[in-house]
């Protein structure tokens, strides 16, 4: 290559950075990674909010010093379309109640790690970030919620809340039963005994994940009356000391497709145990913690089970064993 064509290369280039700049207005500030594909920031280490590039919809704060999350601290923001905050260990105490009242094209917001953050304050904001359809509460060392956390949200968005891989002992449906529009919600990874799943009944719940708690045994999805309590699809309960399973451990859950039962507590299974599951397309069972003893013969009976994952579970599968593989005569569409 030329000197001509090198000079007038890198004069191309440095022209397109002007454009571009002008297009944008704001550079990235120092402490701040920007992308522009992806219209998002990544910003650490700061006490206050500096002005980002126009173009910027997506930002993660992360260990920061944001003790009291207000207006004031995000007014910087405030020309931007931002559709979601991430707030990941911001050493944050306090959010005020109209923090985010701003952001009106604000669909996912979270908290995580942030271990001083008081549960008390959610309440207030939520209740004014109505537009919200997703909201992590994320690892910040809480053993308890309060009750009225999700109170008043009949209006709301919100199909999603995670509260995943907290301490939290107790929670049950009824605390969740404003949120009219919710779909999926993440309890995994908490010291949960028991879950009542009344109160799901006047919301749109789909997936409910409690994977990785204390739970003995499958939760009830029906209610006082017997009726369903939601159209769940999906349910996890992965790594729970269950130990017993049978036909009526899964009543009112018709409209269930995948059941994730790995790493329970299971030492036989029984006929019929998934018979009233009529559209369950996906079980997985693996690493079962105990030694599974005693598989009986119509234990997968099943009319729509496609797909069963059963590995590391000491039990063996044995074509020269009739009994073991007609088991599985039972589930007719099973995909060999």
């Amino acid at each position: 290559m030329t000197n001509k064509k090198i000079w007038a290369t890198t004069l191309a280039l440095l022209l397109s950075a002007l454009i571009c700049d002008s297009k944008t207005g704001v550079p990235c500030p120092p402490k701040c990674k920007c992308r522009f594909r992806q219209k998002s920031a990544k910003c650490g280490g700061l006490q206050t909010i500096p002005k980002l590039p126009h173009y910027v919809k997506h930002v993660l704060f992360a260990g920061t010093n944001f003790t009291t999350v207000s207006d004031v601290l995000l007014f910087n923001l405030s020309q931007n379309t931002i559709a979601s905050l991430d707030f990941v260990d911001t050493n944050t105490v306090n959010v005020e109640p109209d923090a985010f009242s701003a952001f009106l094209n604000l669909t996912h917001l979270s908290f995580d790690s942030n271990r001083k953050l008081n549960p008390d304050v959610v309440p207030a904001f939520l209740n004014q970030t109505l537009n919200l359809h997703e909201i992590n509460l994320e690892s910040n060392g809480w053993n308890s919620i309060p009750v009225f956390m999700f109170a008043g949200l009949q209006d709301s968005l919100l199909k999603k809340i995670s509260l995943k891989n907290n301490n939290i002992k107790y929670v049950s449906a009824s605390f969740f039963s404003d949120v009219h529009s919710l779909e999926q919600l993440d309890l995994s990874r908490n010291d949960l005994t028991e879950f009542n799943t009344t109160g799901f009944e006047s919301t749109n719940i789909l997936t409910v994940n409690i994977g990785f708690n204390h739970l003995l045994h499958i939760p009830s999805f029906c209610g006082p009356l017997g009726t369903k309590t939601g159209n769940y699809t999906t349910l996890d309960l992965t790594s729970n000391p269950v130990y017993s399973l049978n036909q009526s451990s899964f009543s009112c859950l018709r409209n269930l497709r995948t059941l994730k039962l790995d790493e329970i507590s299971v030492r036989e299974l029984k006929n019929n145990t998934f018979a009233d599951l009529p559209r369950l397309r996906s079980l997985k069972m693996n690493s079962n913690s105990v030694h599974i003893n005693r598989i009986e013969l119509s234990a997968f009976n099943s009319s729509s089970l496609q797909r069963l994952s059963f590995g590391a579970n000491r039990f063996r599968f044995d074509r020269q064993n009739n009994s073991n593989l007609r088991m599985f005569s039972f589930s007719a569409e099973l995909v060999p």
